[in-house]
């Protein structure tokens, strides 16, 4: 595996049987780090689920994490997920704190407003779709809290998406805006004890997407403690959409 622009490194198996590949692409003049989850088996062309993670951690721990081993284990989907900009491979100082993480993203957002990162992930599916073990299957898209804020630049131009699951972020200017833009079907999540992202401003972002699809799953707890049942119903709502004819 090693297609063109996509640079591969060691493969993992998980007790749980899912392969693990770091990879690295160039877009833009900068190196985008990703991890690659694949199922012990199946075959190509199979669903392609890019992913992001939360503010301050890496692709290393995309949320909730259970969910998207059974997008691979039980939908024999690849999942992709990419660093973002101030995060993990890309920290300018892989010491550095939480506090100069944040300004590095937060500097790239306020200069490209999600711009650069939606053609990040293009390139990525692109890429990706041409390896062997993947192929041209159906796309979708998992992104919750700090994902969510990038994922809704790439979904505003993605025509070819079948379903994201959304969530755990509130409105703003600039989501709104891709947020009226998404045609793809919609799971979103919100959480009613919200600390980060009160519930009136995710369930104001929830109402500016334009998707026809869209489906509102609104629980008690913060922000992290999204109900296993929740999480259950986003892997079911994400397999259904990927696996309907075009």
């Amino acid at each position: 595996m090693g297609g063109a622009g996509l640079r591969f490194g060691v493969e993992r198996v998980g007790t749980d049987g899912v392969r693990k590949r770091s990879f690295a692409f160039e877009e833009g003049g900068e190196v985008v780090p990703g991890l690659l989850w694949l199922p012990p088996g199946g075959s190509a062309p199979r669903p392609l689920v890019m992913a992001g993670h939360g503010f301050g951690v890496d692709k290393r721990f995309p949320f909730p994490k259970p969910a998207l081993r059974a997008l691979v284990l039980e939908g024999g989907c690849a999942v992709a997920i990419l660093d973002a900009p101030g995060h993990g491979e890309r920290r300018a100082d892989p010491g550095q704190d939480f506090d100069a993480t944040a300004a590095a993203y937060r500097e790239h957002w306020g200069s490209f407003a999600g711009s650069r990162i939606a053609r990040e992930y293009r390139a990525a599916v692109r890429m990706l779709q041409r390896e062997a073990e993947i192929g041209a299957g159906p796309v979708g898209y998992w992104g919750l809290s700090l994902a969510t804020q990038y994922g809704l630049a790439y979904l505003a131009e993605a025509e070819d998406l079948r379903a994201a699951v959304l969530g755990l972020f509130r409105r703003g200017p600039v989501v709104a805006h891709y947020a009226r833009l998404v045609r793809c079907p919609v799971f979103f999540v919100l959480q009613q004890d919200d600390e980060i992202h009160p519930r009136d401003g995710v369930q104001a972002l929830f109402d500016e997407i334009a998707a026809p699809d869209k489906q509102l799953a609104a629980s008690p707890g913060a922000h992290v403690e999204v109900p296993e049942a929740v999480c259950r119903a986003a892997v079911e709502f994400m397999l259904r959409r990927l696996a309907a004819p075009i």
